[in-house]
């Protein structure tokens, strides 16, 4: 069995370090006036990726091109309808998750949202097989099935205890159907990320603006009854207007700073979510964001931290995070499915891969 690299482990230590960060940011963001404004931030958020990914993106590549060599496989040979593909897979996912979410209890939704992991194995064996040569060994399934009872600890004792008054049978079906685009898209990326030869930045780069045309698109649908407090168009209107004057125009400066410095550390955690996917996997992925949960738990019950806005910390929250990173580092002994040799034609890669894939066999 081979082991991991250190530049591997290390990638993994930094996703999930950057990924609580992200969470932790996230949460104080919609403490603040910003929690008002979801709708504003989200097409912020968008608009902003487009205005500085695109640019930044545009002139590292005519730097790289005057400095290195042609790549083997370039990735802008990828086709335009994959950036279109995943944006949409994001926003019927994100869509439906909004939709069920309002009728479903936050612990129902932490236990239906792992099912990313074995649905991301199966996508991986079924509709990408070919493309990337899927194969998992037993110490996979174990260390997944390790990382989903973790999940489990945290979520089941809420819903016992009769946390669970929201939940509907339409919310759950709903936001269980809402894995299976997300995940989708996440195995589509890795698949193509691979087959292409894409860099983070151009993945990120190119995709934010088709997201940014999904998000206006649906907007419309916020004012289905039950997804949010907005009733009519014009509500929604006014909500939009007011929500950018407060955080774009800094009428509210502690809003707008946490959403410059959550902007930064976001985008920070995609490239490097997208790194490790290419090294690993959309599955290794997902077994990191499930790490992050119970250690972004551990940093919700600090006062240093949340303020006011801490969260007393419960046993299982301990228990979780035993669990989920035994199965972390149980799943990541063993590779998934090591890239092909030079020369084959299913996952064409560029030089850095194949360095990185002599640096993992020296190891």
């Amino acid at each position: 069995m081979r082991a991991p690299s250190v530049g591997y482990v290390a990638l993994l230590a930094a996703v999930i370090a950057v990924g609580v960060a992200n969470a932790v940011l996230l949460r104080k963001l919609l403490y603040t006036e910003a929690g008002d404004y979801v709708v504003s931030l989200t097409v912020l958020l968008n608009s902003a990726a487009v205005v500085v990914l695109l640019p930044l993106h545009l002139a590292w590549e005519r730097r790289r091109r005057r400095r290195s060599p042609p790549r083997v496989i370039d990735q802008y040979d990828a086709p335009w309808w994959f950036f279109l593909a995943v944006a949409a897979l994001d926003g019927v996912g994100s869509f439906l998750a909004l939709l069920g979410g309002s009728r479903t209890s936050g612990s129902v939704q932490l236990l239906i949202g792992k099912a990313d992991i074995p649905l991301a194995m199966a996508f991986t064996l079924t509709l990408f097989r070919r493309t990337l040569g899927a194969s998992y060994h037993l110490t996979h399934f174990i260390g997944a099935g390790v990382v989903l009872a973790g999940i489990t600890v945290v979520a089941l004792p809420p819903i016992f205890a009769g946390d669970d008054a929201r939940n509907t049978p339409t919310g759950v079906v709903l936001f269980s159907l809402s894995a299976i685009p997300l995940t989708v898209s996440e195995v589509l990326k890795e698949a193509m990320s691979k087959r292409y030869a894409m860099d983070p930045l151009f993945l990120n780069a190119w995709t934010a603006p088709w997201q940014l045309l999904v998000s206006i698109v649906t907007l419309p649908a916020l004012v289905v009854p039950g997804v949010t407090e907005l009733r009519t168009p014009g509500e929604l209107g006014a909500n939009l207007a007011d929500g950018l004057l407060c955080l774009a125009a800094a009428r509210c400066p502690r809003a707008t700073v946490f959403t410059v410095v959550f902007f930064v550390v976001n985008i920070s955690y995609n490239f490097l979510a997208i790194a490790a996917m290419r090294r690993g996997s959309a599955v290794v992925t997902s077994v990191v964001q499930a790490a992050q949960m119970p250690i972004a738990a551990l940093v919700y019950a600090s006062a240093l931290v949340m303020g006011v806005n801490a969260v007393p910390l419960t046993w299982p929250v301990g228990v979780a995070l035993v669990l989920v990173l035994t199965g972390l580092v149980v799943y990541v002994l063993r590779r998934e499915h090591p890239p092909p040799p030079p020369g084959g034609d299913e996952i064409p890669l560029t030089r850095l891969d194949l360095a990185a894939a002599a640096a993992d066999t020296e190891e």
